[in-house]
């Protein structure tokens, strides 16, 4: 199923929801012009809060004749809420998430199908070692990406739900210097960043203090901006409780 774009709009303190679904009948959709405001900002209890997709692109609200559009996922997730899209009713579902003190902490580390994650395009979770291995090192399970840049982020992101206190991963590279950044999927706060280059063949990371996350992203980009790497290979992923 296509990728669908859940929005909101505030009216006199009411959110009623507008959907884009791909293909649909021509008498429910209809063409207007709308605007991206990304001067806009947002503050949930008083704290600034920036909604992002799932693969952690920032996203501005749509301005049309005079009210402001938001985006329906990010915005129901902030409140606690669990968001999705039922394709054969047309109708989009907020429900109650299950909160973290309910659900007890696991007591062994987890990997990387353990959790709930998302991808962009060009990013790819495999156990194939013809996929993964890199360096003259045998990999098999883990995610890689390919045509790495400065301007296009490639990674994974992880939905954690405040359910574990460190992230341990190593990661090798093919081309030119890339950054590795692991921050919160919502407020952008930046747990680690270290540049890795081809040469250091694997390097090993380990990010502390993640408890209190609802959500990870852990993306590479070049160093340089006119910098290119073809290929990032990312294992032995490990959340401890």
């Amino acid at each position: 199923m296509k990728s669908k774009k859940l929005l909101a709009i505030c009216v006199s303190g009411v959110f009623a929801m507008g959907i884009s679904t791909g293909v649909m009948a021509e008498t429910v959709l209809k063409e207007v012009t709308a605007y991206l405001n990304s001067e806009i900002k947002m503050k949930i209890n008083g704290k600034p809060f920036l909604p992002v997709n799932e693969d952690g692109q920032q996203l501005s609200p749509l301005i049309y004749e005079g009210s402001s559009y938001l985006p329906v996922r990010a915005l129901g997730e902030a409140f606690g809420k669990s968001v999705a899209w039922d394709e054969s009713t047309k109708v989009i579902r907020f429900d109650d998430a299950k909160s973290s003190s309910a659900t007890p902490a696991p007591a062994t580390a987890v990997g990387l199908f353990d959790l709930q994650t998302s991808a962009p395009p060009n990013t790819v979770l495999s156990k194939d070692p013809e996929s993964l291995s890199i360096h003259n090192k045998r990999v098999t399970e883990g995610f890689y990406a390919t045509d790495l840049s400065y301007a296009f982020y490639s990674g994974v992101h992880f939905k954690t739900n405040k359910k574990y206190s460190k992230l341990s991963f190593d990661v090798a590279i093919v081309g030119d210097p890339v950054v590795i950044k692991v921050n919160d999927y919502q407020t952008k706060v930046e747990y680690k960043k270290s540049t890795v280059a081809e040469s250091d063949q694997f390097v090993h990371i380990e990010v502390p203090t993640i408890s209190t996350v609802d959500g990870l992203n852990l993306h590479g980009y070049t160093v340089d901006p006119q910098g290119k790497a073809s290929k990032m290979v990312v294992t032995n992923i490990r959340f401890e409780p």
